[in-house]
């Protein structure tokens, strides 16, 4: 053992064969060139310097610049001031495995649900077995096979969300929208969307709602109330709000447009939605011009009166 130079903890110097030296990794001067104070005070007390250096002057292996230049440097170089370096947490996995049935969404009633651990739908045609952390905002593993897509996917378990949260779901709507730009994963079952997207895996469904992410410049998670996105599968949005009703489903028209026979069957399977050219249309919203009226007679308007609800004077 030598002292070493800042006087708190002292260098293990251990002699090798051919009369070499080492010391530890808390020696700059070790790390970086190979050779210390340290190493030649050892063998100058055991009698061996003239060994200690002739095996020195046999090595052919250049300084580590890097170290060198690290040398007495704090531990934080490279990094921003003022930021905190992030560090990975560790989750402790659940070794429980929860058993449950998925089908169709449109039978899920109050009386599908069983004894705890156990959570099973009437009449489904497919089972699933799942585990998963113990927060259940974490991304949780399941293998699951989606229903009329054909491709699997990846569900955590059902949970009871708070009131606040059940409110906040269900106060704006969930609306039909294309996949595009930075649309990268789904809130509910957290799993990235499968590329290439073909129809009618290129949909997905918008949502207003409260997001938690991470910053850098601090450790603990953040909440954010933006949109969010959720595959296009009633499932997957029930995972945070049980009271969705998938024939709800909004459809905008500039989305309708775009629907083609794939992307309405598919609809018509999931949520129980037989779309047409307009399906929001409201009939008492029909705009008929001044100059249309003038030319109406009684039986024009008597039709419209019946057809549209519209009373024309």
């Amino acid at each position: 053992m030598v002292l070493s130079y800042n006087g708190r903890v002292p260098h293990m110097v251990v002699p090798k064969k051919n009369g070499e030296y080492s010391c530890d990794s808390n020696c700059p001067n070790w790390n970086s060139m190979g050779i210390c104070s340290h190493c030649v005070a050892v063998a100058h007390v055991n009698g061996e310097l003239s060994e200690f250096v002739a095996a020195k002057g046999k090595r052919k292996k250049a300084p580590n610049v890097s170290r060198l230049l690290a040398t007495g440097m704090p531990k934080g170089r490279g990094c921003k001031g003022g930021v905190p370096s992030r560090s990975k947490k560790q989750y402790q996995e659940i070794s429980r495995r929860i058993e449950m049935n998925v089908g169709h969404v449109g039978k899920m009633t109050a009386d599908s649900f069983v004894e705890e651990g156990n959570i099973s739908f009437h009449n489904s045609p497919y089972s699933t077995v799942f585990s998963g952390r113990r927060d259940p905002w974490q991304q949780w593993s399941v293998e699951q096979q989606s229903y009329g897509t054909g491709s699997p996917y990846v569900c955590p378990p059902f949970y009871s969300p708070s009131c606040e949260y059940q409110q906040m779901s269900t106060t704006y709507p969930y609306t039909l929208h294309f996949i595009t730009g930075n649309i990268s994963s789904c809130f509910g079952c957290k799993n990235k969307y499968k590329k290439p997207l073909e129809p009618p895996n290129d949909l997905c469904i918008q949502h207003q709602d409260w997001r938690e992410y991470l910053t850098p410049s601090s450790s603990t998670p953040q909440r954010k109330f933006s949109n969010v996105y959720y595959h296009c599968r009633p499932q997957c949005i029930q995972l945070n709000n049980l009271y969705f009703i998938p024939s709800e489903l909004q459809i905008p028209e500039s989305c309708i447009l775009k629907l083609n026979e794939v992307h309405k069957r598919y609809l018509q399977e999931q949520f129980g939605l037989n779309i047409e050219n307009n399906l929001y249309f409201i009939p008492s919203e029909l705009q008929i011009p001044e100059s249309c009226i003038l030319k109406l007679n009684e039986v024009h308007k008597r039709y419209l009166q019946e057809q549209f609800g519209l009373n024309i004077e």
